[in-house]
């Protein structure tokens, strides 16, 4: 027995079991294609956070850099 089954072919031979079992076939597909929508939406949330902090630390290292150069730098410094 298949478990493909037309809805209106097993309603017209009576088959009230078939008409069950297509349905909640129906809905595990729909169940199914409806989870992959929020798992896009999520993974492209991670995709920008990773994307927004790379973009903001590619900006910021210059400055940090430099700024721990001069206190390397200050630090070295001979006192009298």
């Amino acid at each position: 027995m298949s478990l493909l089954v037309d809805h209106d072919a097993a309603a017209q031979n009576g088959n009230v079991n078939s008409v069950e079992a297509a349905g909640s076939l129906c809905d595990q597909e729909q169940t199914s294609k409806s989870m992959g929508l929020p798992g896009l939406i999520v993974l492209a949330g991670i995709l920008i956070v990773f994307l927004t902090a790379h973009s903001l630390a590619n900006r910021f290292e210059p400055y940090i850099r430099e700024q721990a150069i001069q206190y390397l730098q200050k630090s070295k410094a001979p006192t009298r």
